[in-house]
């Protein structure tokens, strides 16, 4: 399985590398995102492998040294209306460690119907190690933002947390309620903030902060 994944991730970094990709590497950005769990970064971009449009991108944590890759096919249905993103993805919980502790089957969904937009986030947890194998688990995101003005759009937002564990005491382990905000900032910037409670145990202020540049 070890070397396996090995080989998968060598796989991964040549379809990105690898110069027929490389000179063609388009759409590429930078995002900057602090919630709850932390402060973490993300590198990412598409590639044309052929007729095949590959979306890639990595993820480090750096309060705790974890590192993540993703890497799947774009397909855009209806001009736009549409998109779809199945990945594939390999979770450090620190790098140091020179383990991979996570494999995930990821599925991104994406669509604008006039002034409407939907993201739907799908991430499967599954254990590599002894110990992830024992808390393999589901994590989903969820949110509709409505283009109010030129500039701003808002609307509702869910995020949740499912235990997969054989002996988990609690199936649903966290249910993120609340509201999304979107609005440029600056020449290529996004900025969108989420605001809400955790409403499982305790109830909790939830909130993420997300700045994105496109290149």
């Amino acid at each position: 399985m070890k070397k396996a994944l090995c080989s998968l991730l060598l796989l991964f970094l040549f379809l990105i590398l690898s110069s027929p990709l490389h000179a063609e590497v388009e759409e590429t950005y930078v995002r900057l995102d602090a919630d709850n769990t932390g402060f973490y970064t993300w590198i990412g971009g598409n590639s044309r492998w052929g007729k095949v449009k590959l979306s890639h991108d990595i993820i480090y944590y750096p309060g705790t040294n974890a590192f993540q890759f993703e890497i799947g096919p774009y397909f855009s249905l209806g001009e736009g209306k549409l998109d779809i993103l199945p990945m594939v993805s390999l979770f450090a919980n620190d790098l140091g460690s020179g383990k991979i502790d996570y494999f995930l089957p990821e599925l991104f969904l994406y669509s604008t119907l006039g002034n409407w937009y939907l993201e739907g986030w799908n991430s499967l947890y599954l254990g590599l190690t002894k110990e992830g194998k024992e808390l393999p688990y589901f994590y989903g995101r969820y949110f509709a933002l409505y283009k109010v003005t030129s500039w701003v759009s808002l609307g509702p937002q869910v995020e949740l947390t499912l235990d997969m564990a054989d002996e988990a005491e609690k199936t649903l382990s966290s249910l993120q309620l609340g509201g999304a905000l979107s609005f440029p900032y600056g020449k290529g910037n996004t900025m969108l903030l989420f605001l809400g409670a955790e409403t499982k145990g305790d109830t909790s202020f939830a909130c993420r902060v997300s700045f994105t540049h496109y290149f």
